[in-house]
Formats: C-alpha cells, sequence, structure tokens
C-alpha cells in the first residue's frame, strides 16, 4: 500500500461529499422554486377569481392557450380560460353534438382536475397562511 494512496482516498472522499451537498442543495432549490410557482398561481387565480386587477381577466383570456405549448397543456388551461370567461360574464358557447360525444371523457377529467387543483389551491393557501402568517 502506497502512501500516496491515503492522501487520494481523502480527496476522493471529501469529493464526493461536496458533490453529496451540491446534490441536496440543487433538490432544495427546486423544492423551493416549485413552491414559489404553485403559491404564484395560487396568488393569480385569487387576483382573476375576486377581479383585483383591473384587465388581467381579458390578458389571461386572450393569452393564456398561446403560453402554453403541448397539448395535454393546452387541454389543462381550457377549464381555467372558460371559468375566467364566465366571471366577465361572457356567453359561453355550446360544443356540438359531435364534439361533446367525442370529448365526454375528457371533460370529466378536466372537471376531476379542476375539482383537485381548487383543493389544491385551498390546501396551499392554508399551508402558506401557516407557513408565513398571512
Amino acid at each position: 500500500m502506497s502512501l500516496l494512496l491515503a492522501d487520494d482516498d481523502k480527496e476522493l472522499a471529501r469529493l464526493n461529499e461536496l458533490e453529496r451537498q451540491l446534490k441536496i442543495k440543487k433538490e432544495k432549490m427546486d423544492r423551493n422554486a416549485t413552491r414559489q410557482k404553485i403559491l404564484l398561481g395560487a396568488f393569480l387565480l385569487d387576483l382573476l377569481e375576486h377581479d383585483k386587477v383591473l384587465g388581467l381577466r381579458d390578458y389571461t383570456v386572450a393569452n393564456l392557450e398561446s403560453f402554453v405549448n403541448r397539448d395535454g397543456e393546452k387541454n389543462l388551461v381550457k377549464p381555467v380560460i372558460t371559468n375566467v370567461k364566465k366571471l366577465m360574464g361572457v356567453k359561453i358557447e355550446k360544443q356540438s353534438l359531435m364534439t361533446n360525444a367525442s370529448s365526454e371523457i375528457n371533460q370529466h377529467d378536466n372537471l376531476d382536475n379542476q375539482n383537485n387543483a381548487d383543493s389544491l389551491n385551498d390546501d396551499l393557501t392554508k399551508l402558506a397562511d401557516n407557513n408565513f402568517g398571512n
């Protein structure tokens, strides 16, 4: 056994420890960024629901669908856009019978997602209030 190997082992162990600490720090930053996005989303939903910012509803309806790129994301924001339009008093066109029949499952899923999102929004608001003293 060489005396030099012991020093290399120590340096390697130190490097591994620093990499582990970096990984933990990155994971914490990612969790915090996710929490910030969720809180910001809850904040914006509150602004939209209570019409607290002049023109925000119009801007959201006009731009939200084009903001997202994926079809799945577009399907997720459609109920939000529809609900904002309802809050604005915009008459929502009924879908054709053919479209209704083909999207019945998606509508059910969207309703479940909306209910889950509403529940999550309430839970997040309570969590934020408890953690941030609001």
